[in-house]
């Protein structure tokens, strides 16, 4: 027999042995501390930051949310002794930020939320707000909108050798493979080329051993505590805080090629920071280098 579920059909029997009733489930068991957060009051302070957007103030829902995943993820590993409170409240504020129409933003904040939903083991009988199924078609919905904004406004007319002057990229790499593994001979080589043609730097980190620790952030490659998954997040950490100063930073993993090398990164940013759909007078075009043809004007644009 079968019976409607929310999702469509679903087995009788399967829907009863999976009746849930979370009520049941203990915060404290369920999410262990090992900093000495108390995740109980956590999540008690989480219902209550939500409910100031049905008292009409969203402003104030929003930064104690914000306020709450500050206090989840610093230091980041700390969301880990209690993933469904991290995602949780990723997807809290993205359901704030939808509700005021920041729709890209949203979409960023359930992205990273997903981090904390795993394919194996996940259990939607929590006391927390989120539901994997809920996450997931709010993240698909959002990305059907935002793709129709983007069809919209990107501005597709810059030369795909697109170099703004003045503007400071960095790429950054962890190839941590052994130096004649083929993927990190090939990665290398790769990377310059491309940084090379167009004039970014290249940051190559090949051994935990050359980022440097971030005391602020409790960012310690070397610590014995983090993965090599949070080597990206220190290694980014590493560039952004150079004297440098860039403009834009692009992480690349080791196994990620540039395929198609003429496409500058200038180009594809200019492509969705233009904005098609702000008024023509509040745009301005970027400034060609010396060996590119200046920008099309209104009055030399082909209509």
């Amino acid at each position: 027999l079968l019976c409607a579920g929310v999702g469509g059909l679903v087995p009788a029997a399967v829907e009863a042995v999976q009746k849930c009733d979370y009520s049941q489930v203990e915060i404290r068991e369920e999410c262990p501390s090992l900093s000495g957060l108390d995740w109980e009051a956590f999540g008690e302070a989480l219902y209550r930051s939500r409910s100031q957007v049905y008292l009409g103030d969203v402003d104030s829902a929003l930064r104690g949310v914000h306020e709450l995943l500050a206090v989840a993820t610093t230091p980041f590993s700390r969301a880990f002794e209690c993933p469904l409170a991290a995602a949780a409240t990723y997807f809290s504020i993205a359901q704030i930020l939808a509700f005021q129409g920041r729709l890209r933003r949203a979409l960023a904040l359930i992205q990273m939320g997903f981090v904390f939903i795993r394919d194996k083991g996940f259990n939607e009988c929590t006391p927390w707000p989120v539901q994997g199924w809920d996450m997931l078609l709010a993240g698909r919905n959002l990305a059907h909108k935002v793709r129709e904004l983007d069809n919209e406004a990107v501005d597709s007319r810059a030369p795909h050798s697109l170099r703004v002057q003045g503007q400071k990229i960095a790429v950054v790499t962890v190839c941590a493979y052994a130096e004649d593994e083929v993927v990190r001979v090939l990665s290398v080589q790769n990377h310059q080329l491309y940084t090379q043609l167009h004039g970014y730097d290249l940051h190559m980190f090949t051994s935990p051993d050359q980022i440097l620790p971030h005391a602020e952030g409790r960012m310690n490659v070397n610590d014995g505590k983090h993965k090599a998954f949070f080597w990206k997040v220190n290694a980014v950490r590493n560039v952004l805080d150079s004297p440098v100063g860039y403009d834009w930073v692009l992480w690349a993993d080791c196994d990620a090629f540039f395929m198609d090398p003429e496409r500058s990164l200038d180009s594809i940013i200019h492509m969705y920071t233009s904005n098609l759909a702000v008024p023509r007078r509040q745009r301005q075009p970027p400034a060609a280098t010396p060996t590119q043809q200046p920008w099309p004007t209104a009055a030399t644009a082909v209509p």
